[in-house]
C-alpha cells in the first residue's frame, strides 16, 4: 500500500473487512505474535499499545490493560466483537503518524506490519517513540516486500531506536525488531 493516502490505505481495509481480514491474515500473523510475546510480554501493569491493531488479534493476547489503535473503522467492528468488550481493553480510531495520547504513557508497544502502510514510515515509529516510556520496550515489524533489512534498521536508527534483537525468520513476511527505548 506504499503511496496511497491515509484515506485510501482505511477505505481498503473498510472494504476488506473483518472477516476477510481473519481469514487472509490470522495465520500468519500469530506466528508473529508468538515470538513477540514470547520476547516482550506484557506484565498485568502494564499499559500496552497495539498500533495498527486490525481485528485484534494480537490486543486479545495481551494481558495487561490495553489499547488497540486501527485507522479502519470496519476492523475495528469487529475487534469490538471480541477484544473490545473486555474491561481491560479500549479501541480507538486513529492514524499512526497522529497517535492522540500523551507523552511517555505506554510500557510496551507492538506494530506488527504496519509501517508500509503508512504514507509516512518515519513519522509513525517517532509517534511510537513519543507515546513511549522510558525504559519501555517496542516491537516493530515491516513487510519485506516493503523494505530491504538495510532500510528498515535504517529507519529505526535514524529515530533513535536501536533493536536489542533482530528476528530473521526467513518463513515469515516480516523483519522483526525488538526495541528498548532508553
Amino acid at each position: 500500500m506504499a503511496g496511497r493516502t491515509k484515506r485510501e490505505v482505511a477505505k481498503a481495509y473498510d472494504a476488506l473487512g473483518g472477516r476477510i481480514y481473519n481469514l487472509r491474515y490470522t495465520e500468519e500473523q500469530e506466528s508473529k505474535y508468538e515470538m513477540l510475546l514470547e520476547r516482550i510480554p506484557p506484565e498485568t501493569s502494564d499499559i500496552a499499545l497495539d498500533v495498527g491493531c486490525g481485528t485484534g488479534l494480537l490486543t486479545d493476547k495481551l494481558s495487561s490493560r490495553n489499547v488497540g489503535l486501527d485507522i479502519s473503522l470496519a476492523l475495528l467492528s469487529a475487534a469490538r466483537m471480541g477484544v473490545g468488550a473486555r474491561p481491560n481493553n479500549e479501541l480507538v480510531q486513529a492514524d499512526a503518524e497522529n497517535l492522540p495520547f500523551r507523552d511517555a504513557t505506554f510500557h510496551k508497544i507492538y506494530s506488527v506490519t504496519l509501517i508500509q502502510n503508512t504514507p509516512n514510515p518515519e513519522k509513525a515509529i517517532v509517534e511510537m517513540k513519543r507515546v513511549s516510556r522510558r525504559g519501555s520496550k517496542l516491537a516493530i515489524t515491516a513487510l519485506k516486500k516493503g523494505f530491504t533489512e538495510d532500510q528498515f534498521t535504517s529507519l529505526l536508527e535514524i529515530i533513535g531506536l536501536e533493536p536489542v534483537e533482530f528476528i530473521f525468520d526467513e518463513d515469515l513476511k516480516d523483519w522483526i525488531a525488538l526495541v528498548l527505548y532508553i
